[in-house]
């Protein structure tokens, strides 16, 4: 997992999860605006992933479209 060094990601509950699950944490550097954004715009792919995956309607009309390509 990359993050930027924001509190929130070194809480326990991060820190023993990622533990947990066998995930590295690794912390970008302010200064290197270039790893941020990469983060940045991943976060907003999982978000949009997660929030059409969530909608009843896209996920129907995209298992039909996996079983199509079975």
């Amino acid at each position: 997992m990359v993050t930027n060094p924001g509190k929130e990601f070194k809480s326990r509950l991060v820190t023993s999860f990622s533990e947990e699950n066998g995930i590295e944490h690794h912390v970008t550097s302010t200064e290197h605006s270039e790893a941020n954004g990469r983060v940045e715009r991943l976060n907003c792919t999982i978000r949009e992933y997660i929030r059409k995956r969530s909608n009843p309607k896209i996920r129907q009309k995209n298992d039909k479209i996996s079983l199509i390509n079975l």
